[in-house]
């Protein structure tokens, strides 16, 4: 996942829409075929370490299903609740 987190990154890095869009794709139509176990992971490891900062339109291209993960990622690592260390 760190190698495929790393390319789908440099696309959303250069813009590269149709780069972007095809990586989308293959993690949308394989995700149903593994285990939630291995789905979660996928979200921990992958979608919830990547930085659209440089590119946010990018972000909406995710999808229905793994445009709600990130935001649910997004808003659990930004929750008051797990930001009391930083205090």
């Amino acid at each position: 996942m760190g190698s495929y987190k790393r390319f789908i990154q440099q696309a959303i890095a250069k813009n590269d829409g149709d780069k972007f869009d095809v990586m989308v794709d293959f993690l949308t139509k394989n995700l149903p075929l593994v285990d939630k176990r291995v789905q979660n992971a996928i979200y921990i490891s992958f979608l919830g370490k990547l930085d659209f900062s440089e590119n946010p339109d990018l972000k909406k291209r995710l999808g229905q299903h793994l445009g709600k993960a990130y935001t649910d990622i997004e808003n659990y690592n930004n929750s008051p609740r797990n930001n009391r260390g930083a205090e």
